[in-house]
């Protein structure tokens, strides 16, 4: 904890003086140590520099930071940033509070319940009880866990018995079903929505549930008299005084709503008021109870919709018929009409009761009943609210306001405009304060946003009209605006009718640039520091080339170098790298054509003559009914329009503008129309074939475009190298002889043609790969070939450049078992059962290694399990050591132990593999850590380098089972090696499922 002296990201901090970007090197340390913010609240920003005006700056430089294990050890800890006072940094305060007891839970509905056998017999008896969900999966665990425990110990007695066998079989499927049951619970807890594949990832779904609960808690709060509370009773009455006080009161004088305001305007027709008052069908209700996720928090009655999706078959007749009545009568029982109140923080730090926003979370069946009414009413709400409401209504679009709202703006910064006045209107929500009177009377008839811009001219008088008209609304309506978030923003009027408008309104003055709906609004063309936050900008305006090198410089180097800043060229030009695979590249998306084909729908609409406030709005302003493809923008419009007409003329010149709007326009095709199209290459399906190893398509793909730097290219780069070839000196190295002319690589592509059966007369890279793509044979042949053509190739590669900058020894032997290995690796990982296509005689050994965490006896263990090629164990070994570690840290330890006892066996052809991802691509990546793990990760990779054909790879959880079970073994069996004859029976089971399936 303390003064970090920097920041780890540009939002942390502002004013008008700083830097746009932070240093690297913080957040580097930061990521190498595993440590992050503790929960924090009070004031967000730490430090200030005191000055005044434009010079004043704010930056978050104060931190208190723990690693995960602190975290979890610490879990009801709370760091408190106070006034910074007369001194320029915030004092922090580190509160470890005792374990909060948060009272009795509520009822809650998991989907894992469906899997139990007596659950549907059960539903009705379910429905009518409340329960804790987990306890019956629990026993279903234990029963199924039992079950298998016994017929595993007969097995002991009894291996060959077939009968036992068929009953662990069903034993272990009924285990790994519950297992899943399990992981569904822990998912939908976690509320984790974007993993749809991949293996259990239970320790993802715990740490998402951690960090939920830790940001959910509420340890102490600050009332509204500004003392800090900091027990359960104290913080539920500060917020029941804040609430009581906010929505329990009631306007003294509030004004009616005058009844001719909706008659003036849009009025239903009988045809769509019949339509709303249709009844009601079953197969309405099913369709809006279908359409409501199912991991959405539940309401009072704990039943998500996932309840109602899963038993619809049993229950939807009733629900049905439950929302129908309901609609018709307008009675609801008042335990449907209940909600949970959730409590969400609107700011990153929340201090005050005030910093929280209210949700509600109502029963299924009500949201049922009100996606029926919205659904309904979503067809005619075109047709009655104004146009200047672009949001939330069907058919509309967002950021046709946004560019009509930087049309009214161009002018604000010219000296010699007509004074003008903007005020960004910030209301209160609804839920901090409302008239629920005025509710009644017009709940039919107006639509209000929360976040207005209010447009007037720049006298007095004019300005004073619409603050009159917003306090009537506010009188009427019980919404009032947020002095401190609400802004006016002035052009060429005088500084004493603003100062009279300032205090006139409560609101402050502000300058333009500022950001409404994500994207910035400016009165000349928007600059690169504008631009930084792309959001959703690329759809709304025509980027700048600059911001857009900008983010492809990034890409090119994360390509090249798998950093964020790259200085000098990289192997292919990036304009061919955007290429697609079928033409060459690697089918990268080009930020500017993308740009183009996104605003050429606006392009489109003109030419359609599609409605909508913005088209009315540049039809009126610019075209004024001249023809749209004649169209020439004048020097005084605004300067987004006048890149729009650019790119409507650059239209012009690629495609005739009747077919070019005759057709729905669509991106996609508009990316395309902006690139020049390029005849496709014969090798490209080949190279990319889907059964190639990536990194071995890369090199692949780089000789085929000649641009891998051999020495031949190196010299016509400028680079002064001996131009001998590193692999056979007699001659130069270039693709030609490398790729296979040379003695050594001739004689790797000789052999794995002899293995394969592969009857090509192809010397080099380029015959072969034209020759797998003309040859008549089976598909799985060609990709085999493809595999072996890739793997060739990079090994190769890799052999000249251990070589050069290793010293390594010349093996051809090596070479071809090498590329060998790769493709019978390759072939098993994707095709297992077609691998006595490619060798039915594999020499290859596959060790597992996983770590075990034992925290009761502040101690941790490995499992490393070596078995050959028909899953047979060769050895197995478990380690224990004492002392608390990270779980990755235990991880990479167990590896470099498992590569350690590789080379103490002297094996080689060896397959690691290890399930923590962190880990094998840390010792994968060419990039060195300070850190306690980065020297781990280092001594791996030298161990790595010497050691033959070993290589290292993750796998799913499922399929380290075996090393799983090893690790656990360690505290009971510590320090421990077994062969096939006399491994422990508790360990026999695992072994034998894996043989077995």
């Amino acid at each position: 904890m303390g003064d970090f002296n920097d920041i780890l990201a540009k939002d942390k901090r502002i004013g008008q003086r700083v830097k746009t970007h932070p240093n690297t090197e913080f957040l580097q340390c930061v990521n190498e140590c595993q440590v992050e913010d503790v929960k924090a609240s009070g004031s967000f920003y730490t430090w200030s520099n005191k000055q005044y005006g434009d010079d004043r700056i704010y930056s978050k430089i104060d931190r208190i930071m723990a690693n995960q294990s602190w975290i979890n050890t610490y879990e009801f800890a709370e760091a408190v940033f106070l006034n910074e006072g007369i001194f320029d940094h915030t004092p922090g305060l580190l509160t470890l509070y005792p374990n909060v007891i948060s009272g009795k839970k509520p009822f809650k509905y998991f989907k894992m319940w469906k899997t139990h056998p007596s659950y549907e017999s059960d539903l009705k008896e379910i429905w009518r009880q409340s329960g804790n969900g987990s306890k019956m999966f629990q026993t279903s665990v234990t029963r199924a866990k039992i079950d298998l425990d016994s017929i595993q110990n007969q097995l002991q007695k009894s291996p060959l018995d077939s009968n036992l066998h068929m009953l662990e079989k069903e034993a272990r499927g009924k285990m790994i079903k519950v297992q899943g049951d399990y992981n569904s619970f822990l998912k939908q807890k976690s509320k984790v929505d974007w993993i749809q594949q991949g293996d259990c990832n239970s320790a993802l779904f715990h740490a998402c549930i951690r960090q939920r609960l830790r940001q959910n808690r509420i340890l102490s709060i600050e009332r509204l008299d500004g003392r800090r509370v900091h027990e359960p009773e104290m913080i539920t009455e500060a917020f029941l005084e804040y609430y009581k006080g906010l929505l329990g009161t009631k306007l003294k004088q509030r004004r009616k709503v005058d009844v001719g305001i909706s008659a003036r305007g849009p009025i239903l027709s009988n045809e769509q008021s019949t339509d709303l008052m249709k009844d009601f069908t079953r197969e309405e209700v099913k369709k809006a109870a279908f359409s409501i996720p199912g991991n959405k928090s539940p309401g009072p009655d704990g039943f998500s919709s996932s309840f109602f999706q899963d038993n619809w078959e049993l229950i939807g007749e009733d629900i049905s018929d439950a929302v129908i009545a309901f609609l018709e009568s307008g009675n609801i029982l008042k335990e449907i009409n209940s909600t949970i109140i959730t409590l969400v923080p609107k700011c990153k730090c929340p201090n005050s009761v005030k910093d929280f926003r209210p949700i509600a979370c109502c029963n299924v069946i009500y949201k049922i009943a009100t996606k029926l009414l919205s659904s309904r009413i979503s067809n005619i709400l075109p047709e009655i609210i104004s146009h200047s409401q672009g949001g939330s209504i069907k058919g509309r679009f967002i950021g046709h306001n946004i560019m009509i709202c930087q049309d009214l703006v161009r002018h604000y910064h010219r000296k010699a405009n007509k004074p003008s006045c903007m005020i960004k209107l910030d209301l209160q929500k609804a839920y901090d304060t409302v008239e629920w009177e005025f509710l009644e009377e017009v709940l039919t008839g107006l639509h209000f946003p929360n976040d207005v811009l209010l447009f007037s001219h720049g006298d007095f008088k004019s300005v004073l009209y619409m603050l009159q008209t917003l306090k009537l609304f506010s009188l009427t309506f019980g919404l009032h605006p947020n002095a401190f978030k609400t802004a006016i923003y002035c052009s060429n009027m005088q500084e004493e009718c603003v100062n009279k408008i300032r205090q006139l309104s409560g609101f402050m003055r502000h300058d333009l640039p500022f950001t409404y709906l994500g994207v910035p609004i400016c009165a000349k063309k928007i600059s690169r520091k504008e631009s930084e936050t792309l959001a959703y900008w690329s759809q709304i305006i025509i980027m700048p080339k600059r911001v857009l090198k900008s983010i492809e410089a990034i890409c090119r180097a994360f390509l090249w170098k798998g950093q964020a800043v790259f200085y000098g060229s990289g192997a292919v030009a990036w304009d061919n790298v955007c290429e697609s695979k079928a033409t060459g590249g690697l089918g990268i998306t080009k930020l500017e054509s993308w740009n183009k084909g996104a605003m050429s729908k606006y392009i489109w609409a003109i030419a359609n003559n599609q409605e909508s406030l913005w088209l009315r709005w540049v039809n009126s302003v610019y075209i004024k009914g001249q023809s749209w493809w004649s169209y020439s923008a004048s020097v005084h419009s605004n300067w987004y329009w006048k890149r729009l007409v650019a790119l409507k003329n650059q239209i012009l010149s690629l495609h005739d503008s009747a077919e070019f709007q005759r057709h729905k326009y669509v991106i996609k095709a508009g990316y395309k129309m902006f690139n020049t199209p390029k005849p496709n290459t014969h090798w490209s399906k080949e190279v990319w074939s889907r059964m190639n190893t990536p990194k071995h398509s890369i090199i692949l793909w780089l000789v085929m475009l000649n641009r891998l730097k051999t020495k031949e290219r190196l010299i016509k780069m400028g680079i002064m190298v001996q131009e001998k070839c590193s692999l056979y000196e007699e001659q130069a190295e270039n693709i030609q002889h490398l790729f296979f002319s040379c003695r050594e690589t001739g004689h790797c592509l000789k052999e794995i043609k002899e293995w394969l059966g592969w009857n090509a007369r192809a010397s080099n890279v380029q015959q072969l790969v034209k020759w797998i793509g003309r040859a008549k044979i089976s598909k799985f042949k060609r990709a085999v070939y493809c595999v072996a053509t890739a793997a060739m190739v990079y090994c190769a590669w890799k052999l000249r450049n251990s070589v050069i900058w290793q010293g390594a020894k010349i093996d051809a032997n090596r070479l071809v078992e090498e590329v060998k290995w790769n493709v019978k690796a390759r072939v098993q990982f994707l095709f297992p059962k077609k691998l006595s296509s490619v060798d039915k005689e594999c020499d290859s050994i596959k060790i597992n290694v996983d770590a075990a965490l034992f925290e009761r006896n502040r101690s941790y263990g490995f499992g490393l399990v070596a078995r050959d090629s028909n899953g047979l164990l060769l050895e197995g070994c478990t380690t224990l050591v004492y002392g608390v570690v990270e779980p990755v840290l235990a991880e990479v330890l167990g590896i470099k132990e498992a590569l350690s006892w590789v080379k103490e066996a002297k094996w080689q052809n060896v397959i690691l593999e290890s399930d923590c991802l962190c880990a094998v691509q840390a010792i994968r990546s060419s990039l060195d850590m300070i850190s306690t793990f980065g020297l781990i990760v280092k001594d791996c990779k030298n161990l790595l380098a010497s050691l033959i054909n070993v290589s290292i790879s993750f796998v799913k959880r499922s399929a380290n089972l075996v090393a799983h079970s090893f690790g656990k073994a360690a505290i009971l069996f510590p320090d421990r090696r077994f062969s096939l004859e006399h491994v422990l029976t508790d360990l026999l089971p695992c072994l034998v499922a894996e043989v077995y399936g």
